[in-house]
């Protein structure tokens, strides 16, 4: 009970804020004196590196200057001796000179890193050159790779060191900081980014309802509705045509069987049979005297003598037909379908000139422009959201400062 009091009347604790562009100064600071052991330990240690780093340069000065103890071998040896000496030579003076540890932590952070790989390239680009110079100068080119195997020796102890001093801890904890300022940054440009597809489709989606009510606005116009009327008008007298020429094409229909026995028997005409066959309208507009008429007349005779051998009811269904195509009926007919034909011709020029359809295609595919960009940014702000939510940097962050609270044994905040 007492405990259960005294919790109640207990601060809670204090957590520590820091802005995440301040916190690698705050983590430094922090971890100065792991920074200090570190260094204090790594004096001698460093001091001994160098010392093989320079026994390693005479070393292989000696073998640069070495006499062959047989100089007596053949000319092609020699050149083939001379020309590993100076690869191998050249590749070893660079690899040492490469072989620094500064005084700063991050220096030394990042020598013990690439040590390792560092030395198995060296092994691999002069394992043969070193393999040929055993062969001459054997005692030479061991004592440079006694040398090497020293160095590796001291940069493992670099290395516990590291692992004792805890630095490693502070090598993944400036790691991650690092990852969140980039996740943050990464963050901080798709939330602009999406921003600005947001706005700029918004701009769209305006420009889009200004064309359509112009395009509204158009449609019911005087203009436009003038041009309507006439297309209406076009497509009835197109109607009409097309009316009109069955009632003369249904005619021929029915003395189809006729003018087909009548043809073999007139030559002169089968070219004019074959037109009205064809079609009757086209063929009546050309036929300027009425040829067709003698042409009828002849037929009717044929038929009366019997030249034409037709059944009761299609001989008299045909006499019908050929007594209703008199001349008046012919040129009544022709003149109404030259009328209907001049009409619709007036009508589409009139639609023809008229710049309507082309304003109204114009103001559609403005339209279906602006649709066709808003969907693509439609697209874009999907896949940024997408991105946002794949960028788990309040995970990154927790887990942070999970480990700097582990490390200095501090609760803190990490402000973004």
């Amino acid at each position: 009970m007492f405990e259960f009091v005294k919790n109640l009347f207990k601060k809670p604790e204090q957590v520590l804020e820091i802005p995440l562009d301040k916190l690698d100064e705050w983590l430094d600071n922090n971890a100065t004196g792991v920074k200090e052991k570190l260094q204090a330990g790594m004096k001698d240690i460093k001091l001994r590196l160098y010392e093989e780093i320079e026994k390693a340069n005479n070393n292989i000065t000696v073998l640069e200057e070495a006499e062959l103890r047989n100089p007596n071998i053949p000319m092609r040896a020699k050149h083939f001796m001379h020309g590993n000496r100076l690869a191998y030579v050249k590749y070893m003076r660079n690899f040492l000179d490469r072989l620094h540890v500064g005084n700063e932590f991050d220096s030394m952070v990042e020598f013990a890193k690439g040590f390792d790989s560092q030395l198995e390239e060296m092994n691999k680009s002069t394992a043969r050159a070193y393999n040929i110079l055993q062969e001459f100068f054997a005692h030479e080119s061991k004592n440079i790779a006694l040398n090497v195997k020293n160095m590796d020796n001291i940069t493992k102890e670099i290395q516990k060191q590291f692992e004792d001093s805890n630095v490693l801890k502070i090598t993944l904890i400036k790691d991650m900081i690092a990852s969140l300022k980039n996740k943050t940054n990464m963050q901080k440009d798709i939330s602009n980014s999406l921003i600005n597809k947001k706005n700029e489709r918004e701009q769209l989606m305006y420009k889009r309802q200004k064309l359509e009510t112009i395009c509204d606005e158009f449609k019911t116009s005087e203009e436009f509705d003038e041009y309507k009327g006439l297309k209406a008008f076009r497509d009835k007298t197109k109607k009409q045509i097309q009316e009109h020429s069955s009632q003369l094409s249904n005619s021929f229909s029915v003395l189809e069987h006729a003018l087909k026995k009548f043809s073999r028997q007139l030559f002169e005409h089968e070219d004019l049979i074959e037109k009205y066959q064809k079609d009757a309208a086209a063929a009546i507009v050309g036929d300027s005297n009425l040829e067709i008429l003698s042409m009828l007349e002849k037929l009717k005779t044929a038929i009366y003598k019997g030249n034409i051998d037709l059944k009761d009811k299609k001989r008299e269904r045909t006499l019908e037909e050929i007594n209703k195509l008199d001349k008046q009926y012919l040129t009544d007919f022709k003149n109404r379908h030259q009328t209907l034909y001049s009409t619709y011709k007036e009508i589409q020029e009139k639609l023809s000139s008229s710049d309507v359809e082309e304003k109204l295609n114009e103001l559609m595919l403005k339209i279906d422009k602006v649709q066709l960009d808003i969907e693509t940014l439609n697209n874009e702000i999907k896949e940024l959201s997408s991105e946002v939510s794949k960028n788990k940097i309040e995970e990154i962050r927790q887990n942070l400062e999970e480990n700097i609270k582990n490390f200095v044994n501090t609760d803190l905040r990490i402000v973004l």
